[in-house]
């Protein structure tokens, strides 16, 4: 359990990352700045779903291919 708190942290620390970034690619136009890194975000989580869900695909080729991209 303790593993999986500590996995969350840094996961939550990435993605405050990648958002605090988003002020600085142009700030005229922050909303849409917001709007494609949270849509990448999506697709990035579907994407991954995908991966679970196949048949053809192992769990640990999946969290190969996740750790890849």
């Amino acid at each position: 359990i303790a593993a999986m708190l500590l996995f969350a942290l840094f996961l939550k620390m990435a993605n405050g990352c990648t958002y605090s970034i988003v002020p600085f690619v142009n700030r005229q136009a922050i909303g849409s700045v917001s709007g494609i890194v949270g849509a990448g975000g999506n697709l990035g989580a579907m994407l991954v779903g995908f991966l679970f869900k196949s048949k053809e695909i192992s769990y640990s080729t999946a969290f190969l291919y996740i750790g890849g991209g």
